[in-house]
């Protein structure tokens, strides 16, 4: 390769300029700078400190081909193949929603309260890339996990992660709005938590949304109707129900416009000890119960 052309750090300097034509200047910067970390393999302040080197062998192509993805708006996540979730790499691609760290907070209010309970039964509705339900797997020791979700190629991706964290959760394809509780007869009335991040986002919002989530990340994991936004909530809840057992607890994320519809909801349907947790910005974002049978 000519020492003419730009190396990797260069590179990464332009397409944070370009890139900020879509992002703020500090996602730009963080976008390019992880993307430069993924072709070399290193971290970026040993680039920094070794200072500029050219692409590696064979990379030429590849960069462009990855930089015009981003420059179109791809996720970075999808452009790269993974993305990190309490410190474990996860794959994900356009199968599956790109888990957020709202959601790692999800995982890390579970644990508070079963880490130390004996072999809890847990199962996580609309699964996704399997980043809760096999993080908690892995976070909670002698746990028994089992995840559901509608969708097929989801279910073969997070199969994927679980396998490859020597996570032994149990997968199996269900319908949240239906009633999935048939599919999961050995857990009727033992399960001690049930957990969901389900879609939440009212249609009517998705004209403020950024690019990169609507053009690439998949509908039916995000939205639904403003007429019956809580109807993943209330299937669920109901279903929680006949599936966890006396004393048992549903945790989920909730858009931060929902969470009091979602708390007075589980009142409503009999559960108590209903809680709202905020998030790091203290914002209401997650909602939990307990059943008494």
């Amino acid at each position: 390769m000519s020492d003419t052309k730009p190396g990797i750090l260069g590179r990464a300097k332009v397409l944070a300029l370009r890139l900020k034509t879509m992002y703020s200047a500090p996602e730009s910067e963080n976008i390019s700078r992880l993307l430069a970390e993924f072709i070399s393999g290193r971290p970026y302040t040993q680039l920094l400190i070794h200072g500029e080197t050219g692409l590696p062998e064979g990379w030429e192509d590849r960069f462009n081909s990855l930089e015009m993805r981003l420059l179109n708006g791809e996720p970075l996540q999808y452009v790269t193949g993974k993305c990190w979730f309490l410190g474990r790499e996860f794959r994900v691609d356009s199968r599956v929603l790109i888990p957020r760290p709202e959601t790692e907070e999800l995982v890390d209010w579970v644990k508070k309260y079963f880490q130390a309970k004996p072999n809890p039964l847990i199962l996580d509705v609309g699964t996704g890339s399997g980043c809760i339900a096999t993080s908690l797997k892995l976070e909670i020791p002698g746990s028994q996990v089992w995840g559901m979700d509608i969708s097929e190629p989801a279910l073969e991706l997070a199969k994927e992660n679980a396998e490859r964290l020597k996570a032994g959760v149990i997968f199996r394809k269900a319908d949240a709005l239906s009633d999935f509780p048939t599919h999961f007869p050995e857990l009727t009335g033992k399960l001690d938590a049930l957990v969901s991040n389900p879609p939440y986002i009212p249609v009517s919002e998705m004209a403020d949304m950024h690019k990169n989530v609507l053009a690439f990340e998949p509908h039916s994991a995000l939205f639904v109707p403003d007429e019956d936004a809580l109807r993943f909530y209330r299937a669920i809840a109901l279903s929680g129900k006949s599936l966890l057992k006396d004393g048992g607890r549903i945790f989920f994320e909730v858009h931060y416009n929902k969470v009091l519809e979602v708390a007075g909801m589980l009142g409503e349907m009999g559960y108590v000890g209903v809680e709202v947790k905020e998030d790091v910005f203290g914002r209401g974002r997650m909602v939990g119960g307990i059943i008494k049978n």
